[in-house]
C-alpha cells in the first residue's frame, strides 16, 4: 500500500489556482500558489456528545461558524474512543489500516505518514494546541515534537484541569492553580495569539486545537465536578440544575433484546444516577470556555482580516452515553449516542462564493476530514517514505451545495479492545449507513470484572428510520423475513468494510479486493 501514490480528485484550489496562472493572475512558483491556498483550523472537543451541540449551549459557536457553514447532520465515527478518532482523523483511514483500534499511540503504524506531515511538505506552517494521542506521553515521547508539526504546543500526560506541564516546541512549561492556568482559557489564548502571528504571512497555516474539555479530569474546586468535566472559575454554578436528557434510550426497561453477554447491565441508580446527572451539568459548563474559544478564533481571524480565507472545522473525537441502554459514563459502545458527532465546516470564499447549504445529510465519519483538509490545500498523503491510501472522501463538494458522497454510503462499526477499563464490549465489527446498523460483537464480558472472551452469534441489528433510538433488536430474524434479508445484506458489506482500503475509481485495487464505501 505504501507504494502507490493515492489518486485524489483533482482539489478545487488545484482548478482555481491553474484558471488564476491562465489568467496572468498568479505566478507558477510554488510561493506564489501557497500564498492562494486558504488556512484551516480544526478544533476537536473531547467526549463531546451531539446533545450537547446546540445554540443554547454553545451560541457564540453557533453565532459565528456554525450560522456560516454546512452541519453535516449524520456524521459519526468508526471507534468511538479518543486515540483511535484522531488517528482516523491524521490519517485519512480506519483503524484496521493505521493500527489503532484501541486508545494506544504505540500502536499507529507509519508514524510520520500522517496529516501535518503532508501538509508541512506542501508549504503549510502546521500548528498543534492542546491535547494529543492518549498514550504519547507513556511511550517516552513527551520530550518530543510529534512528526509534521512546525509549532508545538501540547499538554503533556497526564492531562488535567489544572496543575499541567506543556511543551512549547524544545521546552517545557508547568502550570498550576490559577484562574488564569485553566487549560482552555490557556489553550484558547495560545490558538488566538498564533492566528495572529501566522496569518498574512506568505505561507498558509494549519492550526488543529485539541480541547480536553468537556472530558473528565483531575482539577476540580468544587464538590459539584468531582470525577466530571471541570468548568473554567466563571462556569463553576452554570447548569447546576440542568436535567438529563432522558430520552427513549435512557435506562433502557427492557434489554432482553441485546445480546446475552450484555443482558446483564444493571439499571442506573442511587449515587451512579447522581454522578451521571452532575457529568451532563459539569460537562456543559465545561463547554461554555471552548464556546469562548471559538468566539476569540473568530475574532483573531476578523481582526486579521483572514475570515475569508480560512476554512474552519468543528468536531468532537467521539460522543458520549449518559445512560442510554443502561451505559454510564462511556463511549466505546457502537450505539447512536457514542458514535454520531458533531461535526462543521465553514469553507473559504474561494470555495463557496454562491454561500453554503446550512445541512447536509450525506452519511460522512471522521476518516473524511483528512482527505477534506488536502483538498483544500492542494496537496497529497505522501512522504518520502511512499503515500497513504485514504479511505475517507473530501466534505469540500457537498459542503459547497454541490453532493457526491453517495447517500447509501456505509461507513464501518470496528473496536478491538484490550483490558478495556469499564465496558462489558471488548470487540466488534459492523456497519452503519444513513437508514440502520448492523454489529457483530466478536468478544465481550457480562461483568467487568471478567476478562474478554470470544462470543457466539452476538449481533444486533437496528432499523435507524423506524427506531432511531435501538431499541429493538431485530435479530435473531426469521429465515428468509425481511429483517433477515436486510441483515444478511449488512452482513456481506459489513465484511467487506472489515478489511476495505481506498475508494473505487480514486486508487488503486486494495490487496483485499474490497474497497471502502
Amino acid at each position: 500500500m505504501s507504494g502507490h501514490r493515492a489518486q485524489m480528485p483533482r482539489p478545487r484550489v488545484a482548478i482555481f489556482l491553474s484558471l488564476l496562472v491562465l489568467l496572468g493572475v498568479a505566478s507558477t512558483q510554488p510561493a506564489a500558489a501557497a500564498e492562494q491556498r486558504p488556512n484551516v483550523i480544526v478544533v476537536v472537543t473531547d467526549d463531546q456528545s451531539l446533545a450537547q451541540f446546540t445554540p443554547e449551549y454553545m451560541p457564540r459557536t453557533f453565532k459565528h461558524f456554525v450560522e456560516r457553514s454546512t452541519s453535516f447532520s449524520d456524521a459519526v465515527v468508526p471507534t468511538p474512543l479518543c486515540c483511535p478518532s484522531r488517528a482516523a482523523l491524521s490519517t485519512g483511514q480506519y483503524g484496521h489500516n493505521n493500527g489503532v483500534l484501541r486508545n494506544q499511540y504505540k500502536l499507529l503504524e507509519r508514524k510520520r505518514n500522517v496529516l501535518p506531515a503532508w501538509l508541512r511538505r506542501s508549504g503549510y506552517r502546521t500548528m498543534h494546541v492542546g491535547r494529543f494521542y492518549n498514550g504519547y506521553g507513556f511511550v517516552g515521547r513527551n520530550g518530543q515534537v510529534a512528526p509534521g508539526w512546525d509549532v508545538w504546543r501540547t499538554v503533556l500526560e497526564p492531562h488535567s484541569y489544572y496543575d499541567y506541564k506543556m511543551r512549547f516546541n524544545s521546552r517545557f512549561r508547568k502550570y498550576g492553580s490559577a484562574d488564569r492556568d485553566y487549560l482552555t482559557t490557556n489553550i484558547n489564548r495560545i490558538a488566538a495569539k498564533l492566528i495572529r502571528r501566522k496569518s498574512g504571512r506568505s505561507r498558509p497555516f494549519y492550526l488543529q486545537v485539541d480541547q480536553f474539555a468537556p472530558h473528565d479530569g483531575p482539577g476540580a474546586r468544587t464538590p459539584r465536578c468531582d470525577r466530571t468535566a471541570v468548568p473554567a472559575p466563571a462556569d463553576e454554578r452554570a447548569y447546576a440544575n440542568e436535567p438529563l436528557p432522558a430520552g427513549p434510550a435512557f435506562n433502557e426497561a427492557d434489554i432482553s433484546d441485546k445480546p446475552d453477554f450484555f443482558q446483564t447491565a444493571p439499571l442506573i441508580d442511587g449515587d451512579r444516577l447522581d454522578l451521571l446527572t452532575r457529568s451532563w451539568g459539569c460537562g456543559l459548563a465545561a463547554l461554555q470556555e471552548v464556546d469562548r474559544g471559538m468566539a476569540s478564533i473568530w475574532r483573531a481571524l476578523r481582526e486579521e482580516r483572514a475570515l475569508g480565507d480560512t476554512a474552519v472545522l468543528f468536531t468532537s473525537d467521539n460522543a458520549y452515553l449518559f445512560g442510554e441502554h443502561r451505559i454510564n459514563l462511556d463511549k466505546h459502545y457502537p450505539y447512536e449516542e457514542a458514535v454520531r458527532v458533531p461535526l462543521t465546516l465553514r469553507l473559504p470564499r474561494a470555495l463557496a462564493p454562491a454561500g453554503q447549504p446550512p445541512t447536509s445529510m450525506a452519511p460522512v465519519a471522521n476518516i473524511d476530514i483528512a482527505p477534506t483538509v488536502l483538498e483544500m490545500a492542494a496537496a497529497d498523503p505522501c512522504k518520502a517514505s511512499g503515500c497513504r491510501i485514504l479511505d475517507g472522501r473530501s466534505l469540500v463538494s457537498d459542503a459547497a451545495g454541490v453532493p457526491q458522497i453517495p447517500a447509501d454510503r456505509g461507513i464501518a462499526m470496528e473496536y478491538d479492545g484490550d483490558k478495556p477499563l469499564k465496558g462489558l464490549v471488548c470487540s466488534y465489527q459492523g456497519i452503519r449507513d444513513a437508514g440502520a446498523v448492523y454489529v457483530e460483537h466478536l468478544r465481550g464480558r457480562s461483568r467487568f470484572a471478567d476478562p474478554c472472551e470470544p462470543l457466539i452469534d452476538a449481533r444486533e441489528f437496528y432499523d435507524l428510520e423506524a427506531d432511531p433510538f435501538e431499541l429493538d433488536n431485530l435479530l435473531p430474524a426469521s429465515p428468509g423475513s425481511p429483517a433477515a434479508q436486510a441483515s444478511d445484506l449488512l452482513q456481506s458489506r459489513s465484511a467487506a468494510l472489515a478489511d476495505c482500503s481506498g475508494i473505487a475509481g480514486r486508487d488503486p485495487v486494495p490487496p483485499s479486493g474490497h474497497f471502502c464505501e
